[in-house]
């Protein structure tokens, strides 16, 4: 009747089964293969972006608030745990008896963390920022207006450092209280900014002087500009980026223009009449393979202005 022997029909069906197999795997080979094309080519658009330059291009392409949004939102990870060191230095530096009247924080970002241990020490403090958006968005917290970022987490977590000697309601109300301006600056200028309330019993920069300046000789200026502004014994206290290529913000990038040092920072110190009396390196290999923020370390350090100066 033309039937073929059963094992004939079973070693034709094996065949068959075989090759629609094979032609499954050679597919899924295939859409893999596609699939790593468009990563690799995805990757390389990322590193193509463009890095974005100190000055005019923070008025245009920074977001401040995106830029508390993925850096302050909480204190976890590789950025947290810089973030986290930074406040731990503040509070030490403030916890130890650095007080006096009057505080400028130069660069401040659209940020506040920076200055919540000082303003148990000092009557007055003085915001400052280059980007208008970014004192905009001070304004915002110093109103409490409902767009402002929420710090509450993080003023929790400083009143933690400091005992819980007061409650984060009442710190949040003192550092509110004793702002006393928001103001422009820019450190690339000489004066940085214009102000009756100089000279300054201390001044803080955190993450400013590494981004703004182009060069060595633009950072030993800048801290020279901020060095005129301490009184006899003042305190500058300052945080800088080592070796930084870039930090992004939503989808851009900003670059450091310079590779900042622990050499180069002291060397600016020694230049401006300043002395070193801290100076902490710490070093944060692993966030080298974070895409948004390539960076090696980073330096906190304390330097005073001899009373003869």
């Amino acid at each position: 009747m033309g039937f073929l022997p059963p094992e004939v029909s079973f070693a034709q069906q094996r065949h068959k089964i075989s090759a629609v197999l094979w032609c499954h795997v050679l597919a899924l080979h295939l859409l893999l293969v596609k699939m790593e094309s468009q990563r690799e080519v995805v990757e390389k658009g990322k590193d193509l972006l463009p890095v974005r330059e100190p000055g005019q291009d923070y008025h245009k392409y920074f977001n401040a608030k995106e830029y508390n949004k993925m850096y302050y939102t909480n204190i976890e990870g590789h950025v947290g745990a810089m973030i986290e060191c930074v406040i731990r230095f503040y509070h030490k530096v403030f916890s130890q008896g650095v007080r006096g009247q009057c505080l400028l924080d130069v660069g401040s970002g659209p940020t506040i963390y920076q200055v919540l241990s000082a303003c148990e020490n000092f009557e007055e403090i003085y915001l400052s920022d280059y980007i208008e958006q970014n004192r905009q968005q001070l304004q915002c917290w110093l109103e409490a207006s409902p767009d402002a970022f929420d710090w509450n987490h993080i003023i929790k977590f400083v009143c933690k450092l400091e005992g819980n000697q007061v409650s984060w309601e009442e710190k949040t109300a003192k550092l509110r209280k004793r702002v006393r301006a928001v103001m422009h600056c820019d450190v690339r200028h000489d004066p940085p900014l214009d102000t009756d309330r100089a000279p300054f019993d201390c001044i803080n920069s955190s993450f400013c002087l590494d981004a703004a300046c182009t060069d060595e000789k633009t950072f030993i200026d800048a801290v020279t500009h901020l060095a005129k502004l301490l009184k006899p014994g003042g305190l500058l206290l300052t945080v800088v980026v080592t070796c930084g290529k870039f930090y992004s913000v939503g989808k851009e990038r900003f670059g450091f223009a310079f590779v900042m040092t622990e050499d180069v920072a002291r060397h600016a110190m020694e230049v401006a009449g300043l002395v070193v009396t801290i100076c902490e390196s710490h070093s944060i290999p692993d966030m080298i393979n974070d895409p948004n923020v390539k960076i090696t370390g980073f330096l906190n350090m304390a330097a005073t202005k001899p009373q003869s100066y």
